[in-house]
């Protein structure tokens, strides 16, 4: 059933139903892999090569709305381009927001590498895959445009989405912007924060 069709309180029944640990889930998929010294997780070289690929393509073609729309499973009427100072969509009553253009690319790419590799991707709960996807983001050394270094910022600056203090992943290279990660005390750290 498309979300658009769901009441509120089905929305959360699905999620409930249908939420799953994310490490676990990239590993039984075989996106992630343990490292030689298991203590960290890294892309699996087929998947990795997939988004890049899909990346390439997104980034020649422009961002679809239509497959933002899958993403979130809604129809496309209910995905608009929010009138905010920063790259954001309202998808139905909530906004989502990216760092940048890139970001967005990133997330679409994987989103669809992962829809192509594994067969439990669309049954993720919407709203879990949205934050699957940006804590995905973190995996990446490369930048997928240039192939330069990405890189933690080391410097607290304003985020493009929102006031208060965070740190970036940028490209060495290119100077791309990937994520924002919060620096709150007392917040877990996040990519990103849409509502």
């Amino acid at each position: 059933m498309n979300r658009s069709d769901m009441s509120a309180a089905e929305r959360i029944q699905h999620r409930r139903e249908h939420a799953v640990d994310p490490e676990s889930f990239l590993l039984d998929a075989g996106i992630v892999q343990s490292t030689d010294e298991k203590t960290e997780l890294a892309f699996d070289p087929t998947f990795i090569d997939q988004v890049l690929n899909e990346f390439a393509r997104l980034d020649r073609e422009g961002v679809d709305q239509e497959l933002l729309a899958e993403l979130f499973e809604v129809d496309e009427d209910d995905v608009e381009r929010a009138d905010k100072p920063y790259l954001a969509y309202k998808i139905i009553f909530t906004v989502r927001s990216w760092s940048s253009e890139e970001a967005l690319t990133l997330d679409l790419a994987t989103h669809v590498a992962l829809r192509s590799t594994t067969d439990g991707w669309m049954d993720v709960p919407a709203r879990q895959r949205y934050s699957i996807l940006r804590s995905l983001r973190l995996f990446h050394e490369e930048c997928p445009s240039c192939s330069a270094r990405l890189a933690i910022g080391d410097e607290p600056v304003q985020s493009c989405c929102h006031d208060r203090q965070v740190l970036t992943l940028d490209c060495t290279g290119c100077g791309r912007r990937f994520a924002e990660l919060s620096t709150e005390k007392g917040s877990e750290i996040t990519v990103e924060s849409g509502s």
